[in-house]
């Protein structure tokens, strides 16, 4: 799943918040076609499906969307990722997308098989166990060193693919937040001695904090009203892990061209930031 994408991203990185191992994802975008698992049976209908397609038709990630879509069929991304596309040119004439890296990578040791088996009634609420339904009523994307708001319509031919958003401190009242709240929040956090970068570039630090701030507040508000009461599972044990990759990729995706001069320590340090926003989002989520 590519790391900007615009809805799907975001469903994987609230998987992650949530601690579940896979995530369901909307209708509305393409299929992550670099790997796709189905029964056999489907994969041959599959197969026979794209033989009938134009060679010249290059968008076969949509087609395997609408293929699935058609047939009922759940797509669903692993949490974290078996593969990525690196950064290699593409072999679809993809470059002028830029990277495509993953939303979450995973870590270097193997995960247990068990974490693959467990959180169930998780992904259960996310709305994949028995068919195929939306799962977003808001996406939250970082862009252009932004938190900005989108808010899928369903059935409306909207182009998926549009780079906009609704910036958060307008229209975050229409989730039942307080923009004020958000940004007192990120400021008690940002006023602490750890918090900021031990580089300079204070300013320009400052402004992509509070924005990424709020963008990571939010992904924790909405996965906060979707989590459950149940124990720790094998899954939960790596949310931390799985989490800091998933606002690592979000940083490097989203940050404008006037802040890629932000160095190591301080992408470090705006990853902390992030960090302490989706838990702190979380616990209002779930108040």
């Amino acid at each position: 799943m590519n790391w900007d994408s615009p809805e799907n991203s975001f469903l994987v990185r609230r998987a992650a918040v949530l601690g579940a191992p896979w995530a369901p994802l909307t209708s509305r975008e393409y299929a992550p076609a670099l790997g796709l698992v189905l029964p056999s049976d489907l994969a041959r209908e599959l197969g026979s499906y794209l033989a009938a397609i134009p060679d010249g038709v290059r968008d076969d990630d949509e087609l395997i969307r609408a293929f699935c879509y058609e047939r009922g069929v759940p797509l669903v991304a692993a949490v974290p990722h078996l593969l990525d596309h690196g950064d290699s040119p593409s072999v679809a004439g993809n470059d002028f997308h830029g990277l495509r890296r993953g939303v979450v990578l995973g870590p270097e040791a193997p995960l247990p098989a068990e974490y693959w088996l467990g959180a169930r009634g998780m992904v259960h609420r996310l709305e994949v166990a028995n068919e195929f339904r939306e799962c977003l009523d808001v996406a939250v994307m970082f862009a252009a060193s932004s938190a900005l708001l989108r808010f899928p319509r369903a059935g409306k031919e909207e182009p998926h693919f549009h780079p906009f958003g609704w910036y958060w401190q307008d229209w975050c009242g229409l989730l039942g937040v307080n923009a004020g709240e958000i940004r007192a929040a990120a400021e008690r956090f940002l006023g602490t001695a750890a918090a900021g970068p031990a580089t300079g570039g204070a300013g320009p630090w400052q402004r992509v904090a509070l924005e990424f701030w709020a963008a990571c507040w939010l992904l924790g508000f909405d996965a906060g009203g979707k989590a459950g009461t149940g124990g720790e599972t094998a899954a939960s044990r790596h949310r931390n892990a799985l989490v800091r990759a998933a606002l690592a990729s979000w940083l490097e995706a989203g940050l404008g061209a006037g802040d890629r001069s932000l160095d190591r320590a301080a992408r470090s340090a705006l990853v902390d930031v992030g960090t302490a926003a989706v838990r702190a989002g979380l616990r209002r989520g779930h108040g």
